[in-house]
């Protein structure tokens, strides 16, 4: 399969640790089906969007995931 640019966000939720994963409306889901693919252009608007929520103690542990297909 090609490899893409696109990625998947996911980070902890603070205050118990529960993993999650950015939607496409850049929220939050526990839901791994309902992440959202992100492009080299929306990456960069959802990584500042989680960068918000770090600075704001909501989320730790931020990773951006290449998605390969």
């Amino acid at each position: 399969m090609p490899k893409t640019d696109e990625i998947i966000l996911t980070a902890n939720r603070l205050d118990d640790g529960v993993v999650l994963w950015m939607t496409a409306t850049l929220g939050w889901t526990t839901d791994r089906a309902k992440a959202a693919k992100f492009d080299a252009d929306s990456a960069a608007i959802a990584t500042a969007r989680a960068e918000d929520d770090a600075a704001a103690n909501r989320i730790v542990s931020l990773y951006a995931v290449a998605v390969n297909g």
